[in-house]
Order: structure tokens, then C-alpha cells, then sequence
């Protein structure tokens, strides 16, 4: 095996790593469509390489030193994520921006189908250790929020930034940094990510207090979990931000429901107003505007999967007619939430 990944030659990699040996075991599945993530030992050390896409991806921006600092931040805090352990975020030496990062022991919940709510350890846990997990993913959320809040992420602070940027998404501008006052995005009322817009960007929420460090995308699937089901790393820093840590929260909620789909959650997982009230014991802070945020959630899952869509399209594996594009899951799911907001 000549290459590692869309051309990157493993030469490149193993004199960037300053290894000798380079195993290249693959990517995880249900990945590589906003970024490319492969699994190495580089003298026999289990390592994580993070590499930007060859085309566009999902986003029109990617600046993986988001990611890196996310990564090194929490874990100077003594958060459990991975260590950074080399970079070139310029694409000096890979000839594409990447960074490499360890392999940290556990299990990761599916994303893949079925996830986790329908099949693997988790699912085939007994409901203590379910709980404990669930539990342990909140206190870890938590601590994210009480960590000082870095500087320059692409996203936040305020609720109109957050909206900005997923207006901004979904218009495909290239530079995910540009300023909050772009133009939206406008629709009919067909569209129920525009009539969600609407409704959104009519009364968001006040900023209270000073903004928070967002994981933004806080899931069970962007955690390692060891053999105690207790959170062994975070993962996936790609989307994060500042802002109300409500945000995050509502995230999480809403990533459980929609893994769990028509089928009931796990037994041993906290309901969504038991996840508001652990998350409130641990920061001492009282949620506020939770349908504002829990409709939010549900809009920003209908634009990230849309632009999943589009690169299934741009990628040949999706036409461009289909159904799901316009009628799926997540728009489904805004439909209800606005016809009760």
C-alpha cells in the first residue's frame, strides 16, 4: 500500500510522525463526509489522523487549528480528550491541513445503522450502566461549560451569530468567519428551515451573563467510553463555539431523540428534563428559554443534514431529486416543533 487516503502518501506521514513503521488500519465508519479521519499505529502507537477534505466537504470552511485548540484547551483544563501530538495546519508537509492525535482506549457509540439506541454495547448494556454513561456525558458538558471560553471560534456569541451561521451554511458561502450580518437565506413557506428561521430570529434570547465554551456537537457519539461506561474522551470539536451554554444542552437532547427515531430511548439513559436538571446541579445555572433553544437544536440538526445531503450529492451516491433531501426525519421533526411553538 502505496497511499493512505485521496493521495496523501504514506512517506509524507510517517516523516511528518517521525516513525518508522506506519500501519494504516482505516477510517471509522459513518465518517469523511465534513472531514477525513483514519485510524494508524505509527510504531505500533494507536494513533487518530484528522485531515481536511480533498473538495469541498460539508462545509465551505476548515479550519482545523478550531479543533486543535478545542482539544488541547480542554485537556489542559483536565478534561478527558485526546492528546494533540503533531500538526500541520497549513498542509506544509501532508499537502493537506491535518493534525494527529493518540487513540484513546474505550469504545465509541455507532452513529453508523443501526446506532446505538438500536444495537452495540451501549444498547446491550444493563440500564445501570447506561445511566451511568448518560449521567457521566452531562457532568463532562458541564465542566466543558465552566472552562474559560477561547478566543476566535468561528461561532458565537450571541443567539443571532448562531442563526447567522447556519443562514450562512446553508448558503454555501466559503468563508464560515464572515460577519453575522449576511443575508439570510430566504424560502418559502414550504420550507420548514425557512419558516423555522422566522420564528427564531423574531425573539431570540437575551445574552445573560458572559459566553460559554460550546463542544457543539455534544453527543454520545463523540465519546470514548471505557470499560466502567464512564466518558473516557470528548471527541469532535469541529463545530464548537461560544455562546449560552443552553445551546449545548438542547444539542444533546435533541441528537438523543433523533438516534433513537420512532423506537424508545434507553432505558437507562436520562429523560431531557432529567439531563436540564443535572446540567443545572453541576454549572448552578437555571436553563432559560428551552423551547427557543430546543427549536434551535431542531433546526441546526435539519441544516447540518441537509448539507450531508448535498455532499451525497455532490459525491455521486445520492441523486438529486430524491425525497429525503426535502422530506426526512429532521424536517419532519421542525414541522411538529413549529406547528406547537
Amino acid at each position: 500500500m502505496t497511499e493512505l487516503v485521496e493521495g496523501l502518501a504514506l512517506a509524507a506521514v510517517r516523516d511528518w510522525l517521525g516513525c518508522s513503521r506506519l500501519a494504516v488500519h482505516g477510517a471509522p465508519g459513518g465518517g469523511g463526509w465534513s472531514s477525513c479521519t483514519v485510524l494508524v499505529e505509527a510504531d505500533d502507537r494507536p494513533l487518530v489522523l484528522r485531515l481536511a477534505p480533498t473538495g469541498r466537504g460539508m462545509f465551505g470552511d476548515h479550519d482545523l487549528s478550531v479543533q486543535v485548540n478545542c482539544l488541547r484547551h480542554v485537556r489542559a483544563h483536565g478534561l478527558p480528550a485526546p492528546a494533540v501530538l503533531a500538526t500541520d495546519l497549513a498542509g506544509e508537509r501532508l499537502g493537506r491541513p491535518g493534525y494527529a492525535m493518540e487513540r484513546v482506549p474505550g469504545r465509541v457509540p455507532s452513529d453508523d445503522d443501526p446506532p446505538f439506541t438500536k444495537a452495540g454495547f451501549l444498547f446491550e448494556a444493563a440500564p445501570e450502566a447506561q445511566r451511568r454513561f448518560s449521567t457521566e456525558l452531562v457532568d463532562r458538558l458541564a465542566e466543558v461549560h465552566r472552562l474559560p471560553p477561547l478566543a476566535g471560534l468561528p461561532v458565537g456569541p450571541s443567539a443571532a451569530d448562531h442563526l447567522a451561521w447556519c443562514q450562512r451554511q446553508r448558503g454555501g458561502v466559503q468563508d464560515g468567519r464572515s460577519p453575522s450580518g449576511a443575508p439570510p437565506v430566504r424560502g418559502t413557506d414550504d420550507d420548514p428551515l425557512w419558516r423555522a428561521y422566522r420564528l427564531l430570529a423574531r425573539k431570540p434570547p437575551r445574552d445573560q451573563g458572559p459566553p460559554a465554551l460550546l463542544w457543539g456537537d455534544a453527543r454520545p457519539a463523540n465519546t470514548v467510553v471505557d470499560d466502567e461506561f464512564a466518558v473516557a474522551g470528548l471527541l469532535d470539536w469541529e463545530l464548537a463555539g461560544t455562546g449560552a451554554p443552553e445551546f449545548d444542552v438542547s444539542w444533546l437532547n435533541e441528537m438523543n431523540r433523533m438516534r433513537a427515531g420512532t423506537d424508545p430511548p434507553l432505558p437507562g439513559f436520562l429523560t431531557e428534563e432529567q439531563v436540564w436538571q443535572r446540567w443545572s446541579e453541576r454549572t448552578g445555572r437555571r436553563p432559560r428559554a428551552r423551547p427557543w433553544f430546543r427549536l434551535f437544536a431542531a433546526y441546526r440538526v435539519a441544516v447540518l443534514l441537509e448539507l450531508h445531503l448535498d455532499e451525497r450529492v455532490r459525491r455521486g451516491v445520492l441523486p438529486a431529486g430524491h425525497p429525503v433531501r426535502t422530506d426526512n426525519r429532521a424536517t419532519r421533526r421542525l414541522t411538529e416543533l413549529i406547528a406547537s411553538h
